[in-house]
């Protein structure tokens, strides 16, 4: 055979060689183990802000999004939990207890580490507030001025009468549909609160205008609830709407008033 041939024919059998074990498909890597604890803690609070030393009780529920597996555990009495040796994925957290208003961390995401595989996935610390003792008996519209500024201003009447160590708290929810309550409304305003029966409270113009997105001219309707400083308000991303699970229920009749 000739020589030049020979070596062409020993030079493409390496590169067919080389061209194959490029060609090897990725193997993905294995992941050692499939879960890890999910662990974390809960600060509890009265309606007016005041910590709760004992932190047990509180009902702990993760639910799965991709196998729909559900678990519940309670807290221990720092407010500690830990779920022990639960698989990766996206889970919805829920805690909840009968003097609380429920609070819901949607799409926590439990994921493995490769820096540290063995470690728990710590859920932030949540801080749970009591559901409100405050009763709003009555809400009356006074004029178109707040804080001597053109607006709408208010009296709020409560039950039990508040004073400067035990503050009335309370959220006031806006629409411009008469169909109002704390689950249909266009805005809603931050806790407030009040020192004494008969106070007034309000909007002014801008506040109606540039911070809540009413117009001049519109009738808007007011509603108002007793509320928790620490609120447990969440969004619901099936609903579209903010939540707010510690209200005080119990709330007199929409009223009505303009924009001017």
């Amino acid at each position: 055979m000739n020589k030049q041939v020979s070596i062409v024919l020993v030079f493409g059998f390496f590169l067919a060689i080389s061209c194959k074990k490029n060609s090897t498909t990725p193997v993905t890597p294995v992941i050692p183990g499939s879960a890890t604890n999910l662990t974390g803690k809960v600060n509890l609070y009265d309606d007016k802000g005041i910590a709760i030393t004992d932190k047990s009780g509180v009902s702990v529920t993760i639910s799965n999004r991709y196998n729909d597996s559900v678990f519940t555990i309670t807290t221990d009495t720092s407010g500690s939990y830990t779920f022990v040796s639960k698989v990766y994925g996206v889970y919805d957290i829920e805690f909840s207890k009968s003097t609380l208003g429920t609070l819901k961390v949607p799409g926590f995401t439990h994921y493995y580490n490769p820096n540290t595989p063995n470690s728990p996935n710590i859920v932030p610390v949540q801080q749970l507030g009591a559901l409100s003792t405050t009763e709003i008996t009555a809400v009356t519209y006074v004029d178109s001025t707040y804080n001597g500024l053109p607006g709408s201003s208010f009296t709020l009447t409560v039950s039990t009468d508040p004073s400067t160590n035990n503050r009335a708290y309370f959220r006031c929810f806006l629409s411009s549909d008469s169909a109002l309550d704390n689950t249909h409304y266009t805005a809603y305003t931050t806790v407030r609160s009040i020192i004494s029966n008969n106070a007034t409270f309000g909007f002014t113009h801008d506040d109606l205008v540039n911070g809540l997105g009413f117009i001049t001219g519109q009738t808007v309707y007011l509603r108002v609830y007793g509320e928790s400083v620490q609120s447990n308000d969440y969004f619901d991303d099936k609903t579209g709407k903010r939540v707010f699970p510690n209200l005080n229920p119990s709330s007199p009749q929409t009223i009505s008033f303009k924009v001017l």
